[in-house]
This record gives structure tokens, C-alpha cells and sequence, in this order.
């Protein structure tokens, strides 16, 4: 996989993650796919592998952020707006 599609691959499973913080409860699959407007399959893959990593419960047939997803998603937050001001400074 190119590191384009792999970066691509990674906001996608971010766009999955960030629907669920804001649901701020349990969500059936279905209102997943129809907030971020991906696919199925993606979706359902992404689901997967966050909760894989700990990142979301899942209690059929709804879905939920848990502790870690949050951390996980303001640690991504701060990194990407590190590195932004890195780029904008670069850039004067």
C-alpha cells in the first residue's frame, strides 16, 4: 500500500472514530455509515480494527467510544496541530 493510500486509510478510520465522540452514545452500524458516508465494508472494517485496539465497545448491535478512543483522538488532535504549526512556520 503507498504511503498516500495508507494516509488516506488513516483519516478514513479517524472520520469512523470522530462519528462515534460525537453520537455521544451507542450507535447501530446503519448511523455510522450514514454520518461519515462511507461504505459498509469500510465502515464495518473500521469498527473492527478500533475495537480491536481498545478504542470502542461493542454490544450488538451498537457501537460505542470508550476512555481510550477519546485519548486516542485528542492525542491525533494535538499531533496534527503540532505538526501544522511546524508547517505554517516553515512556510514564512
Amino acid at each position: 500500500m503507498t504511503k498516500k493510500h495508507e494516509s488516506l486509510r488513516g483519516l478514513y478510520d479517524l472520520q469512523v472514530l470522530l462519528a462515534l465522540y460525537e453520537f455521544g452514545r451507542p450507535a447501530k452500524e446503519r448511523e455510522i455509515e450514514e454520518k461519515t458516508g462511507l461504505s459498509r465494508a469500510y465502515t464495518s472494517l473500521a469498527l473492527s480494527i478500533y475495537a480491536q485496539r481498545g478504542y470502542i465497545d461493542h454490544d450488538k448491535p451498537t457501537w460505542c467510544i470508550n476512555d481510550a478512543g477519546r485519548a486516542h483522538l485528542l492525542e491525533v488532535a494535538q499531533r496534527e496541530a503540532s505538526e501544522y504549526q511546524s508547517w505554517e512556520k516553515s512556510q514564512h
